[in-house]
């Protein structure tokens, strides 16, 4: 960052201080829980501009770029061969700062409108968490603005 560059901070901050007890993973009749894999780059593109009402957003710089990015921290849910939802589990070796003490941070968690009222960013977002789990983390954390 240079020293013209504003630092940025998130407007709003989410905490979840523990990781234990998570709901089992039950998505809604129709919905599948699956792992990004090579191929998916369109339908989450489409997702991600649908959930944010960006054009200029896509999946090649939004997960793909993500320093830390691994198919098993990134989770979709589709319907019908649609990705309806996006959430992954951001990871940057290079801040060490940002997953310091036992915290690993949600990433780009969107959903398409269509399918609002389904719960299916809590399951997609589930998903991550348990992840996390997996990979010994103790904390959740979410910035956005």
């Amino acid at each position: 960052m240079s020293a013209h560059e504003p630092e940025y901070t998130p407007q709003l901050r989410m905490m979840r201080p523990s990781l234990q007890g998570l709901a089992p993973l039950d998505p809604p009749d129709g919905y599948v829980l699956r792992h990004y894999r090579p191929g998916d780059e369109a339908g989450l593109t489409e997702t991600l501009q649908e959930a944010f009402n960006e054009s200029s957003l896509n999946a090649q710089w939004v997960i793909l770029q993500n320093n830390g990015f691994m198919p098993q921290r990134s989770w979709l849910t589709e319907h019908d061969g649609q990705i309806v939802s996006v959430a992954s589990m951001f990871y940057d070796p290079d801040l060490p700062v940002r997953c310091a003490s036992g915290t690993a941070f949600l990433h780009w968690v969107a959903a398409r409108p269509g399918h609002a009222g389904k719960r299916i960013g809590y399951w997609t977002c589930m998903a991550v968490l348990h992840r996390m789990v997996t990979e010994g983390y103790l904390r959740a954390g979410l910035g956005t603005d």
